[in-house]
């Protein structure tokens, strides 16, 4: 299954193997920024311009618990898959903010961030959190003691960002059609040019290629030439 928002304020769930929508979830009362599914693939969070996060129960097409802190919109929600005990949000309040769900509690406010925060990702194989704002930087953290690991600027605006399979690369596609990609200490170990605007997607593939979607309206594959 998927997920994709309709309208800007309600979420459609398509089931592939039905090949048709089975569930539309109703209840926020501004924009939706963001969507991410448990490690289950059971329930989902939506991030919306209303300053609350949402937390459906995609099968009985309920909402479970809304979780509110934020002071303005939220931006960027990822749960966190490998055992799925924590939500990561961004706000454009600046704050990054990590979410005890069972509590629906906030456990930790990582500060450092200047800007909003548009963009956080959970590390699939490590125990690391990335974030990015406004002002160009990435952020790494460690969890559970949510101590920041590394902070590292990108020259150009951060409009998607990815980890990879293994952990040890961070792609980010900019807003000046590069997609740059570091490793985990922060270096800088690629540069892949061809779009002509916006990156506004960038994914992994198993075997590190990546694929990427741009405002110049080309989905382009690479194979970035990483290793294993």
């Amino acid at each position: 299954m998927f997920a994709f928002v309709l309208d800007g304020l309600r979420i459609a769930v398509y089931d592939t193997r039905l090949q048709r929508n089975v569930a539309e979830l109703v209840g926020h009362t501004d924009k939706i920024t963001a969507l991410s599914w448990d490690h289950r693939s059971e329930r989902l969070a939506s991030a919306s311009f209303d300053k609350a996060i949402n937390i459906w129960d995609v099968g009985k097409g309920e909402c479970l618990q809304i979780l509110r802190g934020h002071l303005g919109p939220v931006l960027a929600v990822d749960w966190e898959k490998r055992e799925g005990a924590y939500i990561a949000t961004g706000g454009a309040d600046n704050n990054l903010f990590i979410w005890y769900v069972e509590k629906g509690s906030i456990l930790s406010k990582l500060s450092g961030h200047l800007g909003a925060v548009k963009l956080v990702h959970w590390n699939p194989a490590t125990n690391l959190l990335a974030s990015a704002c406004e002002g160009r930087v990435i952020r790494i953290w460690s969890y559970p003691d949510w101590k920041p690991v590394k902070a590292f600027r990108c020259p150009a605006g951060i409009m998607t960002m990815k980890w990879s399979p293994n952990g040890l690369y961070i792609a980010a596609g900019c807003d000046d059609g590069v997609i740059r990609v570091w490793d985990v200490e922060g270096k800088l170990v690629r540069e892949l040019h061809g779009h002509t605007g916006k990156v506004v997607s960038v994914d992994w593939s198993p075997d590190l290629k990546m694929v990427s979607g741009g405002e110049d309206r080309t989905i382009r594959v690479w194979d970035p030439g990483l290793e294993k």
